[in-house]
């Protein structure tokens, strides 16, 4: 009787080990990135004009390596992924160079974004590309891959060198439900036709530019509300 009961104590054991090794390997599987979003990565890091001034511990993206030790791309700084499919959800690339040389030195590179770089990711949700210094878009698609992604909803373009030319392209993110493009270099009449077919936008801010008409009047040309956080300072009051 005891060596029966041993026997079946023996046996329930392994077959706990059993599960938990199957629950650990499912785990693990489900948690590596896509390969095509591992190479989308590793084109945006390649794609980076980077310079001496860039070399800290928060630039060049020291982790987006591939080799054997590090192969899954949902374990690297600043890549958020989805803990079931293994797709990207999250990409923080803010502040990947050092901007103020950006913005001031002649001698460093210009950068261009180019949007088609994260059209593999058809999860995201969550876009931060701020305080890089972008001087404009790359390609004649200018935002409009970035419609593609069906599932962004937060895009943060603020502390750039964006100008105007960004305008016509955003109205093909529909999905947004906040859009960041403080400080930047947006000047002239509030780009309204172009954000009108944001229906699902929430959070628009706008501050450190330079627009043209009052704030009642803006929020006034869409059909739901939402927060314009931006320094009144920077706008051209109407007169009538």
């Amino acid at each position: 009787m005891e060596w029966a009961l041993r026997m079946r104590t023996l046996r329930a054991w392994l077959i706990v080990m059993l599960l938990l090794h199957q629950f650990h390997h499912h785990h693990h599987e489900s948690m590596a990135c896509l390969e095509q979003e591992k190479m989308a990565l590793l084109a945006f890091k390649a794609s980076v004009p980077w310079t001496d001034d860039d070399d800290t511990s928060s630039g060049r993206l020291p982790s987006w390596v591939e080799d054997d030790d590090n192969d899954d791309c949902c374990s690297w700084e600043r890549v958020q992924c989805n803990l079931t499919t293994g797709r990207i959800i999250q990409l923080s690339l803010n502040f990947t160079r050092n901007r103020w040389s950006s913005y001031d030195d002649a001698h460093i590179p210009i950068w261009l974004l180019n949007a088609s770089l994260f059209l593999p990711f058809q999860e995201l949700q969550h876009l931060d590309l701020s305080e890089n210094g972008f001087r404009g878009l790359a390609d004649n698609e200018w935002l409009e891959p970035l419609g593609r992604l069906k599932r962004l909803e937060v895009l943060d373009l603020s502390w750039n060198a964006f100008n105007n030319s960004i305008l016509p392209s955003l109205g093909a993110l529909k999905s947004l439900k906040n859009l960041f493009l403080s400080g930047n270099n947006l000047e002239g009449n509030f780009p309204a036709e172009e954000l009108a077919g944001l229906e699902n936008l929430q959070m628009l801010d706008l501050s450190g530019n330079r627009f043209n008409g009052s704030v009642q009047a803006i929020q006034g040309t869409y059909k739901s509300s939402f927060a314009v956080p931006w320094a009144p300072s920077h706008i051209t009051p109407n007169i009538h």
